[in-house]
């Protein structure tokens, strides 16, 4: 890091908070015809919160980590979208985490959704379109994970991972994979120097002079 000292950017970060009821639905953000809507969920520990998203005449209705709970449902009233998290099944999370099937079934089931809940909790739902999240996307977690889920629904399902996106019309809901380059430059933000915009660095060693090549 000696190398980097004086670089730009040594202000820093300043983060902004508010906080958001955990504990009932509630407006955390409205403006410009945006609005944010949160409301409790079912996760570990009391506090956990989803969220709904309104804009334009579209809504998009966010779980985060949850058990099926009533007022996730209640949010999704005219949802055009659902992102629900849902974790494989206790057998297949056992098979692949290598854990007892007792842990594994209270992990789901005591702190996340199976995928035949998310199922229920799509049917009661009704967004125009569900979405799995959560779900570690592989060959052998994808097929039960859609079986089990068809169990209780039979709507417009698909599965989230890193990069999905959602287009949103009036009479479809599309979703795709973005691409992007891997191997992007760095997108510098504005900042507030506190030091000059580079230090001197130290006295180079002697033998440097020598062992430089410059031709």
């Amino acid at each position: 890091m000696q190398s980097l000292c004086g670089h730009p950017g040594q202000s820093g970060a300043h983060t902004e908070t508010t906080e958001v009821p955990w504990d009932r639905t509630a407006t955390v953000y409205d403006r410009n015809g945006v609005q944010v809507t949160s409301f409790p969920v079912i996760h570990i520990i009391n506090g956990a919160v989803g969220y709904r998203l309104d804009y334009n005449g579209r809504s998009v209705v966010f779980s985060g980590d949850t058990r099926p709970c009533r007022p996730l449902v209640a949010a999704c009233d005219g949802a055009d979208l659902l992102v629900h998290e849902t974790f494989p099944s206790a057998s297949v999370f056992a098979r692949k985490a290598g854990v007892p099937l007792e842990f594994a079934e209270r992990v789901v089931n005591d702190s996340h959704t199976s995928p035949t809940m998310a199922g229920s909790v799509f049917a009661r739902a009704g967004a125009r379109m569900s979405v799995m999240w959560h779900l570690a996307v592989g060959h052998e977690t994808v097929g039960p994970a859609y079986a089990e889920m068809r169990a209780r629904y039979d709507g417009p399902v698909t599965i989230a991972q890193d990069l999905t996106v959602f287009d949103i019309g009036a009479d479809t809901v599309i979703a795709r994979q973005t691409t992007v380059d891997p191997a992007a430059w760095p997108v510098v933000g504005p900042t507030k120097v506190t030091g000059p915009p580079l230090s001197a660095p130290p006295p180079p060693p002697a033998w440097w002079s020598e062992a430089l090549i410059t031709d």
